[in-house]
């Protein structure tokens, strides 16, 4: 979502010219111990192509490759306490900083893909070969359904938008294939006996706040570094010719706090967030002022990037400190009638 990475933005750039329907996300990982060689899944935030790829496609790919292979599979998660197994099976966080939750927003279809780093690496090679082998097969074969598939996801603007979610919630219950106790604590592979145990599976994300999706937002040309992040992404903005005024929204700043940012690596770095308050008002734009369409493919992306109580927003990774303080207006505004 930020954007910092010189790889974010070519990657960003390649998907926003190349256009692909489906991105296939290959990791290796040391989550928790259990039979699978491999787990995947997919974008969590609400879209057709995460509902099809998690109800459709993962599934079928997973039957075919263990009919050839004999590997099982399941989607990804981890024990919520190694130590009882009977609590859940809970999936990775929903933000958007994750490339399969981002590539949901843009209306695309995403799998992410992790081995494990406590089997070989000859037998991760072989698992990502011969998933990706149906993977293949399976986009083959039903090229025309994930052709519409996509198009209705980028065709969606949803309104209400989820722009913070909470914990994970149980989707139904799960059969996790692993040790007994004593092999999964020491964390030994293969361990002594082949145990299955059945929990709650924790993948559904329900939004903490939603707001109603705007015409559109605008933002002072001063703010160049947002303006220039949101180009990084490859959504359309709109330069006004001359001033002009419309209905719309500001947002007074109550409360700001900061919090640790998780998954940056060895970086230490905070995040901001905030409360807001929203009253209605006459927002007066100048020529040269940037006008952010909701009306687009990104369009839901933007929404998740501009409101300043995102969870993964603009505002969040602190593109608006200098201005976000108790009692200021946020230069940002949201825009009706457009």
């Amino acid at each position: 979502m930020k954007m910092e990475a010189v790889e974010s933005r070519n990657l960003s750039a390649l998907q926003a010219k190349w256009k692909p329907h489906l991105t296939v996300d290959s990791h290796t990982t040391d989550g928790s111990i259990h039979r699978y060689a491999l787990t995947f899944d997919t974008s969590h935030l609400p879209c057709e192509p995460a509902r099809y790829a998690y109800t459709r496609m993962l599934p079928d790919v997973s039957r075919r490759l263990e009919r050839r292979t004999g590997l099982k599979t399941f989607f990804y998660g981890n024990f919520v306490d190694e130590k009882d197994p009977s609590l859940g099976w809970m999936t990775y966080s929903h933000l958007p900083r994750y490339g399969s939750h981002y590539r949901g927003l843009t209306g695309r279809l995403d799998i992410l893909l992790e081995t494990y780093s406590y089997i070989s690496f000859k037998e991760r090679v072989f698992t990502t070969v011969e998933i990706l082998k149906d993977i293949f097969d399976y986009a083959i074969e039903h090229a025309a359904e994930l052709r519409t598939v996509c198009t209705q996801g980028e065709a969606a603007r949803p309104d209400p938008v989820g722009i913070a979610y909470g914990a994970p919630e149980p989707v139904g219950d799960c059969e996790i294939h692993a040790w007994d106790m004593e092999s999964q604590l020491a964390r030994r592979i293969p361990g002594r006996e082949p145990r299955v145990y059945r929990m709650p599976h924790l993948a559904r994300f329900v939004p903490t706040r939603t707001v109603p999706r705007p015409s559109a937002y605008l933002i002072p040309q001063e703010y160049a570094t947002v303006i220039a992040k949101l180009e990084h992404h490859g959504i359309a903005l709109q330069r006004l010719p001359s001033n002009r005024s419309f209905n719309g929204e500001v947002d007074a700043v109550v409360s700001v706090a900061k919090a640790a940012s998780p998954d940056v690596g060895t970086m230490k770095r905070e995040e901001t967030a905030v409360t807001i308050r929203r009253e209605p008002g006459r927002i007066a734009g100048r020529a040269g002022d940037v006008l952010v369409p909701t009306d687009q493919v990104l369009g839901t992306l933007a929404v998740y990037l501009l409101e300043p109580e995102s969870d993964d927003g603009l505002v969040r990774w602190g593109y608006l400190d200098a201005v976000a303080k108790p009692g200021a207006i946020l230069p940002i505004v949201r825009v009706s009638g457009v």
